[in-house]
C-alpha cells in the first residue's frame, strides 16, 4: 500500500497535493500564489488568475478552486517524447465556464493540443462543461508523447479553456506504472479524497 508518506517514487517527476498544506503558498486572501512540487523534482506550478485554496473541501481536506480565469503552468518536464502515466483528482460541482476545459495537458510547441505527440485530458461535457462529483482520471501511454508545456486546469498552448472547479492532487510519472502500482496508487486516492 502507498500513502503520503509511502508514495511511488520511481518515475515521479510531478505531485501536487492540496491534502500537503505545505506545499501551498497562498496570501492573506487565501489565493494560491504558488503549488510547489512535492515529487523533489522542483516541478512548481506557476499559478495564473483565480485560484484560491478553500479548506475542507474534499473528505475534509482542502483543494484548490480554479474560478475560469487562469492555469497551472508546470512548463518542461522532459525532451523528447515517451510514456506517461498521470492521475488527477478534481470535481466540478457546478456546469461552469467555457467549453472544452481542459484538466490537463503538455504540447510540444507544433499541431494541435489533442494530437500525439502531444495530449490533453478534457472536462466531462466537453462543449457544455457537465457538473461531476470528486473522481479520478487517469492518462497513460506507453510511448510517443511529450512532457512540455506542461499544464493543468486549462489549454497547454494559450490562454484559454480554464478549467472551473476544484483540483485535489496530481501525480505524474514519466514511465508506465505496473498494474499493481497502478492499483496502489488509485487506492490511495480514493481512500484519501473518499472516491467511490
Amino acid at each position: 500500500a502507498v500513502d503520503a508518506t509511502h508514495m511511488i517514487r520511481q518515475g515521479l517527476v510531478l505531485w501536487l497535493d492540496a491534502g500537503n498544506v505545505n506545499t501551498l503558498q497562498a496570501d492573506s486572501g487565501g489565493r494560491l500564489k504558488l503549488w510547489r512540487d512535492a515529487s523533489g523534482h522542483d516541478h512548481h506550478a506557476t499559478v495564473g488568475e483565480g485560484f484560491a485554496v478553500v479548506g475542507k473541501a474534499m473528505n475534509g481536506l482542502p483543494v484548490v478552486r480554479a474560478s475560469g480565469e487562469g492555469c497551472l503552468a508546470i512548463g518542461h518536464i522532459r525532451g523528447g517524447t515517451g510514456p506517461l502515466t498521470l492521475f488527477i483528482v478534481v470535481a466540478g460541482p457546478q456546469g461552469a465556464g467555457e467549453a472544452w476545459q481542459r484538466l490537463a495537458g503538455s504540447w510540444s510547441g507544433q499541431g494541435e493540443e489533442w494530437v500525439a505527440p502531444n495530449w490533453t485530458i478534457v472536462r466531462p461535457g466537453g462543449e457544455k462543461p457537465a457538473a461531476f462529483p470528486p473522481q479520478v482520471f487517469l492518462k497513460t501511454e506507453s510511448a510517443g508523447l511529450v512532457l512540455d508545456h506542461v499544464t493543468v486546469g486549462g489549454s497547454s498552448c494559450g490562454a484559454r479553456q480554464h478549467f472551473t472547479g476544484d483540483i485535489a492532487e496530481v501525480l505524474l510519472y514519466d514511465r508506465v506504472l505496473r498494474f499493481d502500482e497502478m492499483a496502489a496508487v488509485e487506492s490511495y486516492l480514493k481512500k484519501k479524497w473518499d472516491l467511490p
